[in-house]
């Protein structure tokens, strides 16, 4: 019923875990692609080592990239629905179920997203928040983030990915190019489940860096990509508005303040019940069996 694709690299420390909260899915009825994307440690042994018939390995040896593996995905995928994941991530046991009923029951709708619980790499509670999809939906709510999906908990119709690819080319905003490519299309049909359903470890992904890289590719991605079907006066307002984030981000590193660009993704505060919630999550995949 739905393909499940977790591209890997250098995941050793974290894959079964990963699959293992696919495996408590309260729908049995799936696919899991893991595709190698030239690892260097032993992830690709680890796959291999995964005891369950629904699970396909795919190696080529080679490093591509995110997006051309998660284009792959879609071409290998034997189901009409698309569901992905990070290989450092886990997901609710009952992600897969809430999603699939959303799209069951909006045939006008082709991508689902959730919410997340925002951990660090030991799985410590740092914060959750929301998918955001403004009604009715602009092409500069996408442009300018006020449209914020999780990308790895979207569930996909392929016939969607079949018409929007990802750009290989891309570095770090695979998933921007792609929302922002389809919604120049009038191609982006998306619906946000409130829910924190998806476990994201994203203490690596906040360092000044990287959000450096993924600013000015922003930058760049809108203000001088002449294929976009995008107005003038809103590439200049969205550049003014992605330099003046990249500022913010270089005064808190300058600062040693680099846990409050945390705060810039809108990350709820932690409470009692959020930790509570995340360890029965965390429970529950400890229970899961590699064995259909």
């Amino acid at each position: 019923m739905v393909t499940i694709g977790i591209p890997i690299f250098n995941a050793e420390a974290t894959l079964l875990e990963t699959v293992q909260s696919v495996v408590a899915q309260t729908v049995s009825d799936w696919e899991l692609i893991l595709i190698d994307d030239g690892s260097r440690d032993g992830s690709l042994s680890i796959a291999k080592s995964i005891q369950d018939p629904r699970v396909r390995v795919l190696s080529d040896g080679v490093n591509k990239g995110l997006p051309a593996r998660l284009n792959q995905i879609v071409d290998e995928a034997k189901f009409d629905l698309i569901m992905r994941m990070d290989a450092d991530d886990l997901m609710h046991p009952q992600r897969l179920e809430k999603q699939l009923k959303v799209l069951q029951e909006n045939e006008s709708i082709d991508l689902v997203c959730t919410g997340l619980y925002s951990v660090s790499n030991q799985l410590e509670l740092k914060g959750a928040r929301n998918s955001i999809i403004p009604y009715p939906l602009t092409l500069g709510d996408v442009v300018h983030g006020r449209c914020q999906i999780v990308h790895a908990s979207i569930l996909v119709r392929k016939s969607w990915y079949l018409r929007n690819r990802y750009n290989p080319a891309s570095k770090r905003i695979e998933d921007y190019e792609l929302f922002v490519t389809a919604a120049s299309r009038g191609d982006l049909r998306v619906k946000a489940l409130n829910e924190y359903l998806y476990v994201y470890r994203e203490e690596g992904n906040v360092h000044f860096s990287k959000l450096k890289q993924v600013y000015l590719s922003k930058f760049r991605f809108i203000t001088l990509n002449r294929q976009l079907n995008i107005p003038v006066w809103l590439r200049l307002r969205f550049g003014i508005v992605q330099l003046s984030k990249l500022a913010i981000a270089y005064v808190l590193h300058l600062l040693k303040l680099n846990r409050l660009m945390l705060m810039l993704r809108g990350n709820s505060p932690v409470s009692h019940q959020l930790q509570k919630d995340l360890n029965e999550i965390l429970g529950n995949i400890k229970k899961a069996s590699y064995e259909a």
